[in-house]
């Protein structure tokens, strides 16, 4: 005998699967520019496989307030990250690429004192 008020376990299992979706589909709202610019992943490059990409924005769930990070790929492509996923494919390689390195500084200030130093002499 089947009780009425228990729905079948395909019923249940659609209905617990039906959440999950909603969850993943959870609308996304803005986070303020000054809150973008103090997260570490801002701007963060982006390696997946072979696609190479870059953080563009920055956004969070409106129930959840998981924050995630809107991929930008070289070919337009759009992807959001968690952050760990932000951590696990962000382009080492790149990122070192594009901040100074100690040595280079070290040799900035070594021309400049270099040229004092000649401008003295003169």
């Amino acid at each position: 005998e089947l009780h009425p008020q228990v729905p079948p376990p395909s019923e249940a299992m659609a209905a617990v699967h039906m959440d999950q979706v909603q969850d993943a589909e959870e609308d996304l709202v803005d986070i303020p520019m000054e809150t973008k610019l103090k997260d570490p992943m801002w701007h963060m490059k982006i390696k997946k496989g072979n696609f190479m990409g870059t953080v563009e924005d920055i956004e969070e769930g409106q129930n959840t307030k998981e924050r995630l990070y809107r991929i930008r790929y070289a070919d337009g492509d759009l992807e959001h990250f968690t952050s760990n996923d932000v951590r696990r494919y962000q382009d080492l390689e790149a990122m070192a690429g594009s901040l100074p390195t100690a040595a280079a500084k070290g040799k900035a200030k070594a021309k400049g004192k270099a040229a004092a130093k000649a401008a003295s002499k003169a």
